[in-house]
Formats: structure tokens, C-alpha cells, sequence
């Protein structure tokens, strides 16, 4: 053995770095293809050259880069750090083989230019090593995932999870694709974050810190749930393809100028429970393929776009704020408790209230004009912003009791088929109103009318 690998080896053993004492650590190369302990697949570099390797790599020793074609297989478990897998290298992780990235000599853990395949049910890049996939470089995540230490994924590099990924608490940032496949979910601790600024592909998220989007979010299936939130930024896009049942029990702030398209078919549901499914929206939220429904609080400044065809309903407490747009000819139905604070002239949307409370405030008025429909099936209409039916419109007024407490004004047609009128409210009959009674019943009307 050389004098100063018997060096290297005896200050390892005293747990005492290289770098402490002012030497320099040996910097390692693959010169073939073969299992990373195998002394046959590296060279050393003693200072004058690149020799045969008589010491395996390891982060006790100085950078290692796998150069190509190589392909390096980890057998077992090795502790790593500035490793350098170049473009057309590979490090693949067997059954058995696991990779720890704990900085010693190093000041990161590895950068992939090249593949790394992890196939070790133990998991891939452990504690506490950065990770950067550079332009070109592709992460396989194929059995028992993991993201430990800091990990960036730059423009043009990929990670595929063809496994579930355990994010633990780092911070990650996708500047370039990450995709998840099949049914395998992203988990993230608490105090973890993960910054998506370019195509991030879900299946699924145990989010127990942070997700923001700059980028674009392709949501294919899998519960997104925990005590974290999502932040949809106003460069973000951020697409809900499919449905299911209590699908997304995180808050979630769609920020201005941000997107969120709801494409799955069928409707989708925020979720009830504590503030668990509170969503905000100042950017846009497009029903593009099915329906929306808030079951929980709901905050918006932004825009709602209800193509044809399409309907969002307010089942919980509902904020609609200044800045509230509602674009698109589809409809909308409320059985929630809704606080309306723009004024809103529907020309054409089909709005039921069919319990609930909605009510506008002073200075922003509801009105129901050509071209929409007023079907009032139950709930309460109140707020000092009053409400009318414009000439030319017919609303439909029936089947439970109403409650009216503002004033509405009628300009148009109203047909009342059912159901009582009470509150403290008033009815007023304009010189261009027609008020059909159709139906007869004890106590039927119990506000003023003119």
C-alpha cells in the first residue's frame, strides 16, 4: 500500500478529513464499466496522473466522476459526495445497492449530466447531499425514491418516479420535468418545499409543507392531501385532469394572473372539513371539461370562466370580492352562505339559489338581465345592494319557502309557481313588470308589495 493512501485511510479512521489538515483528497474517474466496488473500475489521480485505483471511492475521497459509456453499479451501500455523472455515464442502484450522500470532503452530494437509475427498495439519494440534474440528465426513480438533501432539477433535466418519492424535509426545485407515473405520489414533511418553475406530472401528493407553481402542474390522479398548501403563482397553470371524491385537502391560493383549469369530466369537489379545502383565486379558473363545486370557504378576486354546459355551485361560505368576474354561458347554482361585494349584471348565466344565503352589499347591486335566468328554488336573497329583473327577462320563483330580505325589483316577467315569500324584505312591481301568481297556498306572501 502507498504511503499516502496508508495516510488517507489512517486519518479516515481517526475521523479526521483531509481537507481539515490542508491536503488534498484524491480524485477518482471510472475507466470501465463494473460495480462500484470493484477496484477494476476506477483510476486514481496521484498528482502526476491518472493510475489504477486502489482505494474505492467514497465521500472521504475527492471528486468522482463517471465518465462515458460507463455504467457503474452500486452493490451495496456507499456513502457519496461530489460525484459528477457525465453525459452518456450511468450509475444504477441494484436490489441491494444504496447511495448516502453525506458531505464530507465535498460540497455537494451529486450532479447528474448523465442516468441514474435507482432500483434499491432502501431508496436513492439519502441524507443530506445536494442533488442538481443538469440539462440532458435523467433521474429513474424505480424503487424506493428519495429526495433528502437540496435537489434542483435544471432546464432540460428529468426525474421520472416510477415509484413513490419521499421528499422528506428538503427543498426541491423543477426548473425542467418531473413526471410521476402510474399511481406512485410525491411526500413532502413538514417544513419541506417544493418549487415547480417547469413541467411537474401528479399522481398524487402527501404534502405536509409547501408546493408552489411558476410552471405548468398536470394533476392525472391521487388524493393531494396533509397539512401543507399549494400556491399557484401568477406564471403558473395549473391542470386538474381527473375526478374523484375528496381529491384535494389542501389550501390552495391561485394567485393573480394565475391558472387553473379543471379538466377532468365530471365535477370537482373542494374539500368540507375544518379549512382544510379553503380555496382562494385572484388569477382564473377555467371549467374547461366539467363542473366545479366549493364545498368549503371560498375567496375570489379573480375570474370564473362557466362555458356552456358547465356548472359551478357555492355550497359553503363564499366570498366574491372586487374583482369578481364571472365570463362564459354555462351556470351557477348557491346553497351556500354568499357574500357578494361587485356589482354584478347577469346577462348570461343560468343562476338558481336554491338555499342559503346570498347577499350583496351597498353599492353592488344584482342584477338579472337578458339573455340569463333567474330560478329562485329556495334560500334567502338579502343585502342593502337590492336586486332586479330587467325587461325582457322571465324569472321563475318556486318549490321550497323563500326568504327575502333586500329588495327586489321587477322590471320583466316573474312567475312565482310555488313556495312562500316571507322575510323582512320588499317586492316592487315596476310600471313594466308582470308578477304571475300561479300557485294559491295560506300565508304565501308575508313582505310589503307594490
Amino acid at each position: 500500500m502507498r504511503r499516502s493512501t496508508f495516510l488517507h485511510l489512517a486519518f479516515i479512521a481517526l475521523g479526521i478529513s483531509l481537507s481539515s489538515l490542508g491536503l488534498r483528497a484524491q480524485e477518482y474517474r471510472s475507466k470501465a464499466s463494473g460495480n462500484w466496488n470493484a477496484l477494476g473500475t476506477w483510476e486514481q489521480d496521484n498528482g502526476s496522473g491518472w493510475v489504477d485505483a486502489t482505494v474505492i471511492p467514497t465521500n472521504a475521497s475527492g471528486t468522482i466522476t463517471i465518465r462515458s459509456p460507463h455504467v457503474v453499479t452500486v452493490t451495496a451501500n456507499v456513502n457519496l459526495d461530489d460525484v459528477t455523472i457525465e453525459v452518456g455515464g450511468t450509475v444504477s442502484t441494484t436490489a441491494t445497492g444504496t447511495t448516502t450522500w453525506t458531505i464530507a470532503n465535498g460540497t455537494f452530494g451529486v450532479r447528474v449530466f448523465g442516468t441514474f437509475n435507482a432500483n434499491s427498495s432502501a431508496g436513492s439519494f439519502g441524507c443530506c447531499g445536494s442533488v442538481s440534474v443538469e440539462n440532458g440528465g435523467v433521474v429513474n426513480q424505480n424503487a424506493g425514491g428519495s429526495f433528502y438533501g437540496p435537489t434542483v432539477v435544471q432546464e432540460g433535466g428529468t426525474v421520472v418516479g416510477n415509484t413513490p418519492i419521499n421528499l422528506a424535509g428538503g427543498a426541491v426545485v423543477n426548473n425542467g420535468t418531473w413526471t410521476m407515473t402510474g399511481s406512485n405520489a410525491l411526500t413532502t414533511s413538514a417544513g419541506g418545499s417544493f418549487t415547480n418553475n417547469g413541467i411537474l406530472t401528479l399522481r398524487g401528493y402527501s404534502l405536509g409543507g409547501t408546493l408552489t407553481n411558476n410552471g405548468t402542474v398536470q394533476w392525472n390522479s391521487g388524493v393531494i392531501g396533509g397539512t401543507g398548501s399549494i400556491t399557484n403563482s401568477g406564471t403558473g397553470t395549473f391542470n386538474i385532469n381527473y375526478i374523484a371524491g375528496d381529491q384535494l385537502t389542501v389550501p390552495f391560493t391561485n394567485q393573480v394572473n394565475g391558472i387553473v383549469n379543471q379538466n377532468g369530466t365530471g365535477t370537482f369537489n373542494t374539500y368540507y372539513i375544518g379549512a382544510s379545502g379553503a380555496f382562494t383565486n385572484a388569477g382564473t379558473i377555467n371549467l374547461v371539461n366539467g363542473n366545479w363545486l366549493f364545498n368549503n370557504t371560498f375567496n375570489n378576486t379573480g375570474t370564473i370562466n362557466i362555458p356552456a354546459g358547465r356548472l359551478l355551485t357555492f355550497a359553503s361560505t363564499t366570498n366574491l370580492n372586487a374583482g369578481t368576474t364571472f365570463t362564459g354561458a354555462g351556470a351557477i347554482t348557491s346553497g351556500g352562505t354568499i357574500t357578494q361585494s361587485f356589482p354584478w349584471t347577469n346577462t348570461t348565466h343560468q343562476f338558481t339559489l336554491s338555499g342559503g344565503t346570498w347577499t350583496n352589499s351597498a353599492g353592488n347591486p344584482t342584477v338579472f338581465g337578458v339573455g340569463s335566468t333567474f330560478n329562485w328554488t329556495g334560500g334567502t336573497l338579502a343585502g342593502t345592494g337590492n336586486y332586479s329583473i330587467a325587461p325582457g327577462l322571465t324569472a321563475v320563483i318556486s318549490t321550497s319557502a323563500h326568504a327575502l330580505n333586500s329588495i327586489l325589483t321587477n322590471n320583466g316577467t316573474i312567475n312565482w309557481n310555488s313556495g312562500a315569500i316571507g322575510g323582512n324584505g320588499t317586492i316592487i312591481n315596476s310600471g313594466t313588470g308582470t308578477f304571475n301568481i300561479n300557485y294559491i297556498a295560506g300565508d304565501q306572501l308575508t313582505v310589503p308589495f307594490t
